[in-house]
This record gives structure tokens, C-alpha cells and sequence, in this order.
């Protein structure tokens, strides 16, 4: 093969390569104005992790799309079950998060808004009975 070939052949696999790579901001990824998949309910007399826990994990946190799931769990916190949620409650960095209370790193991460107030009521409730798996 000619030596111009090889280049050209070189210069187009690293300009594929190049275009390949990419960096998401959250917002861009899932935007704020998307309809939550459950509606808050603080005022429930019991949090359920299943009803109410769960989806706000996977809505929020990204447990179904890599952010905080078990294969590629950022900062190694799975937010994707019961097991990883409740250690994220019981170490306290749930909560320090995602109230933005300045001992963490700030979650949603590469967004300038927290997560929805009724969402935060709802977590605080849930951790201060004690995490139950319900």
C-alpha cells in the first residue's frame, strides 16, 4: 500500500475516533421540564422505598442510565437497589447531596437547580424512619 493511502486511512480512523467522543451535561440529557414518572407525595403517611423511593432514584439519580447504576456507578455510589440507596441514607451522603448542604459533591451533578423540593421531603421522610425496604 502507498504511503499517501496509509496517511489518509490514519487521519480518517482519528478524526472517526475524535467524533465519537462527547460530553453530556445533565441538563442536556434529561431536561427539567420532563414529567416525572410518579407524582410527589410527601404528605403520605408511610414512604415506601418500591412507591415512592425507587423511582425518584431512577428518575433523578440516574440509576437506568449509568449515572448511578451498579455497572457504572459514579463516584462508586449504585443508587441502582434497596442495598445501595439505603448505604447512600445510612452514611449520610443521600441526604448531604441532594439538599446541597456543602460536605459532598452537589447532586443532580452539572446542573445550577437541586432536585424538586417535594422529592427532598419525600427522602428526608423516608431516611428518618429508618430506611425501610417497603
Amino acid at each position: 500500500m502507498e504511503k499517501g493511502k496509509v496517511n489518509l486511512i490514519i487521519w480518517l480512523v482519528c478524526i472517526l475516533g475524535l467524533s465519537a467522543c462527547q460530553y453530556n451535561n445533565y441538563d442536556d440529557i434529561k431536561p427539567k421540564n420532563t414529567t416525572p414518572p410518579v407524582p410527589c407525595d410527601s404528605a403520605a403517611a408511610v414512604i415506601s422505598y418500591k412507591k415512592h423511593i425507587a423511582p425518584i432514584m431512577e428518575y433523578e439519580c440516574g440509576s437506568k442510565n449509568s449515572c448511578h447504576s451498579n455497572a457504572g456507578a459514579g463516584g462508586s455510589i449504585a443508587l441502582e437497589d434497596y442495598n445501595g440507596v439505603s448505604y447512600a441514607a445510612a452514611t449520610g451522603q443521600l441526604m448531604s447531596c441532594i439538599v446541597w448542604d456543602g460536605s459532598t459533591k452537589l447532586m443532580p451533578q452539572n446542573t445550577s437547580t437541586k432536585m424538586d423540593a417535594c422529592y427532598i421531603s419525600e427522602i428526608q421522610k423516608w431516611v428518618n424512619a429508618g430506611f425501610p425496604n417497603n
